[in-house]
């Protein structure tokens, strides 16, 4: 059996889902809620209340919750993509999982546009909570406290050796695209085990980087998603 992780924003998806929902229709956020003006109102680091932030606006502006479901299933998948889950998901050594750090509402929105929302075994993401109709609340998913690289609402990396046995597998592949992708990366194996940067985005700078901690297990990198499906599939080192 081959265990296939995914990051969602910007690796399944060709953009960010929870910035996406800015321009859900119906609505103009307010300058401090837009990209430009977030960091100007506050919030800093505080990336989750900024999104609730916005999520409250959405509300207050009367937009719901259908709304923002059919906006978020506007985003374009990233080149190659949907023909590589469609492939992987028809054999039965693969075991596909999504670890992301944007919520699970909105990939669940997006997968069930593509007709992927049984491609995958588990999504692990954030959670959104919903106290009244429409009144949307994104909650973390963990408080972690033991990796000082990831932010406290979810290190990558605790996931994957708390909820699988890696030896378990015969090869574990993880793609993605930002710097909270190399944590994870950090735990595959020597040999058997792949890293699957994309091209050009922070994860993949970080291992150009010459003051970088290198992997210990294999690397490719990718620009078209089916670049990957040979090395996915492929024996112990290709």
């Amino acid at each position: 059996m081959k265990l296939v992780v995914f990051d969602f924003d910007w690796t399944i998806v060709d953009g960010n889902s929870e910035t996406w929902i800015l321009d859900t229709p119906g609505q103009t956020p307010p300058h401090h809620l837009t990209l430009a003006g977030y960091r100007d109102a506050g919030f800093g680091s505080d990336w989750r209340g900024y999104i609730n932030a916005v999520l409250a606006h959405l509300e207050a502006s009367g937009v719901t919750r259908d709304a923002i479901m059919s906006h978020l299933q506007r985003m374009p998948l990233t080149p190659g993509m949907a023909q590589l889950i469609d492939k992987l998901r028809e054999r039965e050594d693969v075991e596909l999982v999504i670890f992301s750090d944007s919520c699970d509402y909105f990939i669940e929105c997006i997968l069930q546009k593509h007709a992927f929302d049984r491609a995958f075994n588990r999504v692990f993401a954030n959670k959104l909570t919903e106290d009244t109709p429409n009144a949307l609340r994104i909650e973390p998913y963990e408080n972690q406290t033991s990796c000082h690289k990831c932010p406290a609402n979810l290190c990558k990396k605790n996931v994957l050796v708390n909820h699988f046995t890696l030896e378990d597998y015969e090869r574990v592949a993880y793609i993605g695209d930002g710097s909270n992708d190399v944590c994870p990366c950090e735990a595959l194996r020597p040999v058997v085990d792949l890293a699957c940067p994309r091209h050009g985005f922070a994860f993949h700078r970080h291992l150009m980087s010459h003051t970088a901690t290198q992997l210990a297990c294999n690397t490719r990198v990718w620009s078209d998603a089916m670049q990957l499906y040979p090395a996915l599939l492929g024996a112990a080192g290709s």
